[in-house]
């Protein structure tokens, strides 16, 4: 599928690990610099995110302090929504990535077979919430 006939993603609250294609998952969740794949699949997918959501859902991890005005010290830049929607993107890759190699152990695709009443993934979903 083109970018001419995909619609473009835009995540308000929630992905699903099936709006995505399973080639962006894999592409950037593997090891090493996922950052080409990241910027690829965002333009790909015409991805985007609501960026307040995004900023607070990245503040939980605790892993980035140029989220808002108030983690800034010195010399340091806010982050621009480009680099927003590109940690989203790569977080729930990661996250998807997770789900899928666990539902392959459990002998099921999420993307051609209904998940069985009895999996429960320790690792990972199938749904990305932006929420703190």
């Amino acid at each position: 599928m083109t970018t001419a006939t995909r619609r473009p993603i835009h995540v308000g609250y929630e992905l699903s690990l099936t709006d995505l294609p399973r080639e962006a998952i894999e592409d950037c969740s593997g090891p090493g610099s996922a950052d080409a794949a990241v910027q690829h699949w965002v333009e790909e997918l015409q991805f985007s995110v609501d960026q307040d959501a995004a900023r607070e859902c990245l503040k939980g991890y605790g892993a980035w302090d140029d989220l808002t005005a108030d983690d800034l010290g010195d010399d340091e830049t806010l982050a621009d929504d480009e680099t927003i929607t590109h940690r989203v993107f790569w977080l729930a890759c990661c996250n998807f990535s997770e789900y899928l190699f666990e539902a392959s152990e459990a002998g099921f695709d999420p993307y051609s077979d209904e998940t069985p009443a009895s999996f429960e993934p320790s690792c990972g979903s199938d749904v990305y919430v932006l929420e703190r």
